[in-house]
């Protein structure tokens, strides 16, 4: 049997994650909650309770709430208001972030939505998961040895 062997070259250029978040059928005191998790799995909320019936109102309301958040995962992205959606960016290309979305009902009728689209994946030099980053073309899977010989490090 032959040993399954994989090369790290760690050339792959540097990408933006771009995510993109777009609220509907919004209702006076529905509630939309943005959530970044960490490395460790813990969870960065911000949420914002609709105070008026309009996508607009929850755009603007969630990007400031990101925009004065403490917490230093919201530090690492760029949130911006679009008034039909919410654009979050990382700060640095290469550097993925995970976001999640949910919505609750404040209102009479639960019809309020909340999708999330990852519209960029994250690329980077440093990037295990990128195919670009090895010599054959195709990540490792279990069981390869990995020879690195790339001047990118693996993080």
């Amino acid at each position: 049997m032959a040993a399954n062997i994989k090369s790290w070259v760690g050339g792959a250029t540097a990408r933006a994650q771009v995510d993109t978040v777009t609220p509907g059928t919004v209702e006076i005191g529905d509630i939309f909650t943005m959530t970044l998790t960490d490395e460790k799995g813990q969870g960065h909320n911000v949420a914002f309770t609709a105070t008026a019936a309009t996508v607009a109102n929850v755009t603007a309301g969630l990007a400031a709430a990101a925009l004065a958040s403490y917490n230093l995962e919201w530090a690492k992205v760029t949130v911006a208001d679009a008034t039909t959606a919410i654009t979050v960016t990382a700060d640095t290309a290469g550097t993925p972030f995970y976001l999640t979305v949910t919505d609750a009902n404040g209102g009479a009728a639960d019809t309020q939505t909340f999708s999330l689209a990852h519209t960029t994946t994250s690329k980077g030099p440093y990037d295990y998961n990128v195919v670009d980053n090895w010599l054959e073309g195709a990540v490792p899977l279990t069981d390869t040895s990995v020879y690195v010989r790339g001047s990118n490090d693996i993080l």
